[in-house]
């Protein structure tokens, strides 16, 4: 598996391209995404196939912009977890 941040690239590139397959292609099949209120698409989103829909939905109510590796970190445990921005 590739490093955290190469990770992060790769999958914004994909959202950017709206390259679903490719997204989250090196996730943790366990993924959890939270989505927090105030979010449009609040709720809980676990595995990669729901995390990829999740994706596919808000990718494609942008009109224009992109989604840029803000950066990571590592916890504890051997999970990753990969922080990222969309910018205008």
């Amino acid at each position: 598996m590739s490093a955290p941040t190469e990770i992060a690239r790769e999958c914004s590139d994909a959202i950017n391209r709206c390259d679903v397959p490719a997204i989250g292609k090196d996730f943790d099949p366990q993924i959890v995404r939270v989505e927090p209120p105030g979010f449009p698409t609040l709720g809980t989103y676990r595995g990669i196939d729901e995390v990829r829909e999740l994706v596919k939905k808000g990718r494609g109510s942008w009109a224009e912009g992109s989604c840029d590796p803000e950066g990571s970190f590592r916890t504890a445990t051997r999970s990753s977890s990969i922080s990222m921005l969309g910018s205008a």
